[in-house]
Parts: structure tokens; C-alpha cells; sequence
């Protein structure tokens, strides 16, 4: 089921498998879609006292992360998030 990489409407996408059949490529994408995720790391105390006494600078954080990246995807830009740090 195809190879190489393929352009539509300006968006690269590669392949990352191929597959003899549809049958075996549902079977991939399935495994992916309900793969479960390792559980949430707990936090740590720095992080738990951060997250009891300032919800309101992680709220206002995360607003502002929410308008750059909507700002961003009506300029059609999208960059790598940020990490670590406030």
C-alpha cells in the first residue's frame, strides 16, 4: 500500500509502514489507536505545591499557550511546543 512520501496541498506526509493487505494495515493502525499509555508520573513535591497554590498562573499559562497556538494555526505556522520552564 504505496510508498515514498507524498504531498497534498502542501502537507508532506511519509510512509512508515507498508502492508501486503487492508486487512493487515487495520490490524497496525488498531494496535497503534488502542495501544494503552504508561500511567501519569506522579508529581513531584515542588510540582504538587506549585500546582495547590498557583492554579491561577497555570491557568493563565495555558490560556496564553492556547492563543499562540491558535494565533499560529490561523498564520498557518506551527512550531515545536515548549519545554521545561514557565
Amino acid at each position: 500500500m504505496g510508498g515514498g512520501a507524498n504531498s497534498f496541498g502542501g502537507i508532506t506526509r511519509a510512509v512508515l509502514e507498508t502492508f501486503a493487505d487492508e486487512s493487515r494495515a487495520c490490524a497496525w493502525l488498531y494496535e497503534r489507536l488502542t495501544d494503552e499509555s504508561p500511567p501519569p508520573s506522579r508529581l513531584t513535591p515542588t510540582e504538587m505545591d506549585e500546582f495547590l497554590h498557583d492554579s491561577e498562573g497555570i491557568e493563565r499559562r495555558a490560556q496564553e499557550q492556547l492563543e499562540r497556538a491558535l494565533a499560529e494555526s490561523r498564520r498557518g505556522t506551527r512550531h515545536d511546543p515548549p519545554t521545561g520552564g514557565h
